[in-house]
């Protein structure tokens, strides 16, 4: 007697093969919300360069800022004014309040004037038509957190 060999599909392999197409398709018809994405992403970018900020004055121990110049674009400048850099946002982002400075003396401690220090956390938003992330800057340590 001599045995056949099948070399063919079980049903059962072909209802996992089934299964697995079915979760790829799923998978990347999925829309992925582009500009939350991206909200998330410029208020991450905007925290990193304000750390960036206060590292840059306390290293070379000297008056550093963050100044928001448009609604859709902030610099980093020094105690003279220079600027180190300018960020430009997405489209269809905007930054709140417009025109806001946030200032880091030598010792790496926020300032809402080259003469006042923060009296209490400083906010500044990151906002689209489809969400908001708010930047928080602590009073006396410079603490930056996102949300």
């Amino acid at each position: 007697m001599e045995i056949q060999k099948n070399f063919g599909f079980t049903i059962l392999e072909l209802v996992i093969i089934i299964v697995i197409l079915g979760v790829v398709a799923v998978i990347t018809s999925i829309k992925l919300p582009g500009t939350s994405v991206n909200v998330v992403a410029q208020a991450t970018q905007l925290a990193n360069d304000i750390r960036y900020t206060q590292n840059l004055s306390m290293a070379r121990n000297q008056h550093y800022r963050l100044v928001i110049t448009s609604s859709s674009s902030y610099a980093v400048r020094d105690g003279s004014g220079n600027t180190d850099y300018n960020i430009n946002l997405g489209s269809g982002i905007i930054l709140s309040p417009s025109g806001y400075t946030i200032i880091f003396n030598s010792k790496g401690v926020p300032y809402s004037d080259d003469s006042t220090p923060l009296a209490s956390t400083a906010t500044i938003s990151v906002i689209s038509s489809e969400q908001t992330s708010v930047v928080s800057i602590t009073p006396k340590t410079g603490r930056v957190t996102t949300s």
